[in-house]
């Protein structure tokens, strides 16, 4: 039962940080301009729905679809980063970027061990 709880509640938290993404996309007016960013964090919104139902469900394609929800993640993360403080350099995000990676290989973990 113990791995149930994690698992659902990683699935809450996905669909919590998708959100919080979309948010900031559109909280930072990029809706309109940046027309790649509004499509990353749309599809990480769809992504994140068909994870958390696949979770939920413990599903066998679970841990596939939350791969790919981590990694568009990343990459909608990355794209939101960079288009929000203009012409920075990457180097400023490593910390942020490595934590955030750690959490979801954190995430992966629980779900290997779960099935």
């Amino acid at each position: 039962m113990r791995g149930s709880l994690g698992i659902r509640l990683l699935a809450l938290a996905l669909l919590g940080w998708s959100g919080i993404l979309l948010r900031q996309v559109a909280a930072g007016h990029v809706l309109g301009r940046n027309r790649p960013l509004t499509f990353a964090a749309a599809a990480l919104l769809a992504l994140a729905l068909l994870s958390a139902v696949a979770l939920w469900g413990r599903s066998s394609h679970a841990f596939s679809l939350y791969a790919l929800w981590a990694i568009a993640a990343m990459a909608t993360f990355v794209l939101l980063r960079l288009h929000l403080s203009g012409s920075a350099h990457l180097v400023r995000f490593m910390p942020t970027i490595l934590t955030t990676g750690l959490v979801f290989a954190a995430g992966a973990v629980l779900l290997r061990r779960a099935s």
